[in-house]
């Protein structure tokens, strides 16, 4: 494994090689490599706690934790004059990550279970334009790192707590979209960077939390939250903008890393559709958006039993799922539920609906739409 030889013979060559990213940029290879002996302490650490979580709990184990914490480590490639690392010490942790040319790394540190602390490490860009930034990479995760909607995770980046989205999920998948060839990684790092920036940061939305987690615990409403995301997609982005940022590359990642054949439609009417088309898909999908908007809550108000038995009877669902966000696997019993399933069928239907809405050719006059009739 070769390295960018940050530390040369003389001051000059150090200062010009410690600044210029763009004379050498790392593949994902070697990033990992590099972070190899933090990641593999960050096992450790994780492997002792899960230890003292699920045995007695003794002083020998307590301090044996407390040295794990403190314990010396140097990245791969660290010059022999750089100060070691201790996971107690974040700031040298930043510094060194710096050092090495990977100043978009991050070690994000929770308060998990017992107070014990759980590590996100991964590689992150943030666009102060968007709302959201971008996980390119996820080098290391605990296996009890909360997070609540898998689309996205919170991180502590310059001092602020910042939504990033998780494109890190489908590495493997577009890195295979690719195949084996020299310009698979930086076509993998660009394609990730550009559907997030472009696509998923207005498809995407902490809003759709709710549906997003009840359709991975219950099932049932994924053609629901498609039309919800195509919809915010068009009300959310510069269509005439997003056009330029359509290639063969994004229309295969919706066809293959994330099968989205509507958005695949989309994508094809924007990038051959005139202005006209685009503002009259805009106003079709704003009618959509409030109809999608006042069925969920609609769904959200189906009565339902709760508590041991059904103790409690006919609490709005609502309820019970927003109190339930932390627990969320306590849900799964209203897979059994009648009147919640056949909520989500009509949910559902009127998800494909939305879609059928959208997809369907349209003429620009005189357009009627049977779905946005008043009740």
């Amino acid at each position: 494994m070769k390295y960018s030889n940050y530390h040369s013979d003389d001051g000059f060559n150090d200062f010009y090689e410690f600044r210029d990213y763009g004379r050498y940029m790392k593949t994902y290879a070697e990033k990992k490599e590099i972070l190899q002996p933090l990641s593999n302490h960050l096992t450790e650490v994780d492997s002792h706690k899960d230890g003292i979580l699920n045995h007695r709990v003794s002083m020998e184990r307590l301090v044996g934790m407390a040295r794990l914490l403190n314990t010396e480590i140097k990245l791969n490639g660290s010059h022999r004059d750089d100060k070691p690392l201790a996971l107690s010490k974040l700031k040298d942790l930043d510094e060194a990550f710096f050092h090495a040319g990977l100043g978009n790394v991050v070690l994000d540190v929770r308060r998990g279970p017992f107070m014990f602390p759980t590590y996100c490490l991964c590689e992150c860009t943030k666009s102060y334009l968007r709302n959201y930034g971008v996980i390119t990479a996820e080098f290391y995760l605990s296996p009890d790192y909360i997070i609540p909607d898998d689309r996205f995770l919170r991180l502590l980046y310059n001092g602020h707590e910042i939504p990033f989205i998780r494109m890190a999920s489908f590495r493997d998948k577009t890195t295979s979209m690719f195949g084996e060839n020299p310009e698979t990684d930086r076509k993998t790092e660009e394609l990730l960077k550009i559907i997030g920036d472009y696509f998923l940061q207005s498809s995407w939305h902490e809003d759709q939390e709710i549906a997003h987690v009840l359709n991975q615990k219950l099932g049932g409403l994924s053609r629901f939250n498609e039309a919800t995301e195509l919809l915010f997609f068009i009300l959310g982005t510069d269509l005439s903008h997003a056009r330029g940022q359509i290639t063969a590359d994004v229309k295969k990642f919706f066809e293959e890393v994330i099968p989205r054949p509507s958005m695949v439609n989309l994508l094809c009417r924007i990038g051959s559709g005139g202005d006209a088309e685009m503002k009259e898909l805009e106003k079709r999908s704003r009618t959509l958006y409030q109809r999608c908007s006042s069925m969920f809550s609609e769904f959200l108000q189906t009565p339902v039993n709760w508590g041991p038995e059904g103790i409690v009877k006919g609490i709005p669902f609502y309820k019970v799922v927003f109190s339930n966000l932390s627990r969320i696997q306590l849900l799964e019993r209203f897979k059994e539920d009648n009147k919640v399933q056949k909520a989500m069928k009509e949910l559902e239907g009127f998800g494909e609906e939305v879609l059928a809405q959208i997809n369907e050719k349209f003429e620009l006059k005189n357009a009627e739409y049977k779905i946005f009739d008043a009740d």
